[in-house]
């Protein structure tokens, strides 16, 4: 791993695994620290013995079968929801996104993956469900937060509505008003020079 990377690596607020999975396991290559922090591995915690994809990691066994079939098909799998165990042994949710390469002469999955954990999340979406129902995407405070952001754009939008309405209602009017019909440079007006017609000029008086 180059330095630059290295750095990159190790700075992630999430975790981040690379290692191999094969018939006997996996075996880990590299680990961050928020990869420990996650699953509650001491900081000082070797590389090889950080093994948040081995069996005993996962709370359902055929899940982890999918996983791994996935992988294995696909190449790849993004945002993955999987219950996996912290080194003390509480579930938890964990959502992965990883690709696979086939190591040489069967050798099993060369594994590279970003895992982030989504424990309070799927608290909230679990809650809105059984209180909303399934076909409730999203919940009132959420929706009101949405709407408070979103004010300032629909204020907007609202007001050059309404100032493009003034405008056109006072051009209609004052069409109205004058009897002209808009020409290409605007208003077209009835009248010597184009202007407001004034009054009618009072006729001569009569000579005896």
């Amino acid at each position: 791993m180059d330095h630059a990377f290295s750095g990159f690596f190790e700075a992630l607020s999430e975790g981040a695994y690379i290692g191999l999975f094969h018939a006997a396991g996996t075996t880990t290559l590299a680990a961050n620290p928020h990869l420990r922090l996650m699953f509650g591995w001491p900081a000082h915690t070797p590389a090889t013995g950080v093994l948040p994809f081995d069996a005993d990691r996962f709370a359902d066994d055929q899940a982890r079968d999918d996983f791994l079939k996935a992988l294995s098909q696909d190449g790849h799998v993004e945002s993955y929801l999987l219950r996996l165990r912290r080194a003390p042994g509480p579930v938890f949710w964990v959502e992965v996104t990883a690709r696979a390469e086939p190591v040489a002469d069967g050798g099993g999955l060369r594994v590279e993956a970003v895992l982030r954990d989504v424990t309070e999340r799927k608290k909230l979406q679990d809650q809105a469900k059984q209180i909303y129902g399934d076909k409730m995407m999203i919940t009132p405070d959420l929706w009101k937060q949405f709407m408070q952001m979103q004010a300032p754009a629909m204020q907007g939008m609202l007001g050059n509505y309404l100032e493009q309405s003034a405008k056109l209602f006072m051009d209609m009017q004052q069409r109205m008003q004058d009897g002209g019909q808009p020409g290409p440079g605007g208003r077209q007006r009835q009248g010597g020079q184009g202007g407001r017609r004034g009054p009618a000029p009072e006729p001569a008086p009569e000579q005896e």
